[in-house]
């Protein structure tokens, strides 16, 4: 009866995996290298800073061969700029990619000023306020080369809900994604 019982359970282990997705993260494209800097423009208001090095940071200390790094003369910018009336986006991530390829070799980071009285670093967030930490760790997620992810919980999942600070902090799925980019 063990051995039924050991087999069935071997069986159903392996049905759920195929019933399972593998992953929820996307990819886009990669860096040629581990190790990427960003320059943090005048544009950024001083009180998003510990934001903006907080968020590389999280994808740094992801547990990938990869890390962000803040350099004064990087062509990585990350910027504090208008998206102009009808955009309902709080931050962008624009890569240049090498032709023919899909390599990085430059992205510009902007975070959506428009939204400027929306916005909050403050722990908790408030009610009706979207946090820029979370906000900018997607961001850089885009940096890393990963698209969006259908896992909600997910720092790269498309929306991010105001008043929470949840998606500071990568989710299993946003490690996953950079681990397959750049391995461990």
């Amino acid at each position: 009866m063990t051995k039924i019982s050991n087999r069935l359970i071997v069986f159903c282990l392996m049905l759920l995996c195929l019933i399972c997705p593998a992953s929820a993260y996307t990819t886009n494209y990669y860096w040629n290298a581990h190790s990427v800097g960003y320059t943090i423009d005048s544009s950024i208001p001083s009180g998003y800073t510990n934001s903006v090095k907080a968020a590389a940071n999280s994808w740094t200390n992801s547990g990938a061969y990869f890390s962000y790094y803040w350099s004064v003369n990087s062509n990585n910018k990350v910027q504090y700029s208008s998206f102009g009336s009808g955009s309902n986006a709080l931050g962008t991530c624009t890569p240049t990619i090498y032709t023919g390829t899909t390599r990085l070799s430059k992205i510009l980071i902007k975070l959506n000023s428009d939204y400027s009285s929306s916005l909050s670093t403050s722990t908790p967030c408030p009610s009706g306020k979207y946090d820029v930490l979370s906000v900018l760790t997607h961001e850089f997620g885009h940096g890393v080369g990963l698209g969006h992810s259908t896992s909600t919980t997910a720092t790269m999942f498309k929306n991010i809900n105001s008043g929470t600070v949840d998606k500071r902090s990568l989710e299993q799925d946003d490690k996953n994604g950079i681990i397959a980019i750049y391995g461990t």
